[in-house]
């Protein structure tokens, strides 16, 4: 594992000189250079710890970016072992917001669409399907998953593999409002619809609350500011209701992010920088009261939920 480790790291920082060497974008050089920074020093403890305690307070965490938004090629890593992390039951990292779609989905006890922004491997679907067939859920519900990350397609649809003969799978590019209609119309169990539409122009697409549920997990935080916001208005005008579930900033975090990703650089790489991009408690506080939604904050799993 060790040496193994050090080959993954070594291959790392090549993918990375050779992309700065193809750019002349200022921010995107300050991201790749911390990113070289970190992968150094994650070559042996010693240098981690001088890392966190040094150099990690110095980042400009409006500027830094995860290795999967820098170099594509690695986002099957990072979320073949996000995936691992999300199954176990400790520390249920998405159990809250799991928990939340089920109770939605009984309470209403009707037809429904839900949609899940930025989806990774589809965990959060994995989840909630393997609990609606032990309920033996009758009502017919329509998962769309948004994803433009053609890993993520692909693992999604592995990892809902073992729920084949139980609901209907499609991986499509673009999502149409008819092609949704008609599948709303015809569905008469669980159908999942994996696309890879561009989400700021889903209120475009789609009439004035399509979803009966949009949610979001450990997503947001890729996004800057004005995307944010955004993401926040196209999500209101094409969904009756939604949940945030994302991550808030906590050096408490970085025990179990560093105990889990060690072994796996590229998944510390994007736990750790994620962090640093995360909200703090009190900005979070702050925007749930200006939205006028409940936010639950989870510090043992250093996540939040906002609804």
């Amino acid at each position: 594992m060790g040496q193994d480790r050090l080959q993954q790291i070594g291959q790392i920082l090549q993918d990375l000189r050779v992309k700065k060497n193809t750019t002349t974008d200022r921010d995107l050089l300050y991201a790749i250079d911390e990113n070289i920074v970190f992968f150094e020093a994650s070559k042996s403890p010693f240098k981690y710890l001088w890392w966190i305690l040094f150099r990690m307070p110095k980042i400009d965490c409006t500027r830094v970016l995860e290795i999967n938004d820098i170099l594509p090629k690695w986002d099957k890593e990072m979320h073949i072992k996000l995936m691992e992390v999300e199954k176990r039951k400790f520390p249920g990292l998405i159990k809250p917001l799991v928990e939340n779609i089920v109770e939605h989905i009984k309470k209403e006890n009707r037809p429904l669409v839900l949609a899940d922004i930025g989806f990774g491997g589809m965990e959060t679907e994995r989840q909630v399907i393997e609990k609606l067939i032990e309920d033996d859920h009758q009502q017919p519900i329509v998962f769309v998953g948004i994803d433009q990350s053609l890993s993520a397609h692909e693992i999604a649809k592995e990892n809902l593999s073992p729920f084949k003969d139980k609901i209907q799978y499609h991986d499509i590019d673009q999502l149409s409002d008819s092609t949704l209609k008609d599948t709303i119309k015809s569905n008469t169990g669980i159908t999942v619809i994996a696309c890879r539409n561009d989400i700021f122009n889903f209120s475009k697409i789609f009439g004035q609350g399509i979803f009966d549920l949009s949610y979001h997990s450990l997503f947001k935080h890729h996004l800057n500011d004005q995307q944010q916001k955004k993401l926040d208005r196209v999500l209101q005008q094409i969904s009756k209701k939604v949940l945030e579930y994302d991550g808030f900033r906590s050096n408490i975090s970085l025990i179990p992010q560093t105990k889990n990703g060690w072994g796996h650089p590229a998944f510390l790489n994007a736990a750790i920088f994620s962090n640093l991009r995360f909200n703090k408690q009190h900005d979070l506080s702050l925007q749930s009261k200006q939205k006028g939604k409940k936010i639950l904050f989870f510090r043992q799993k250093g996540n939040y939920l906002m609804k």
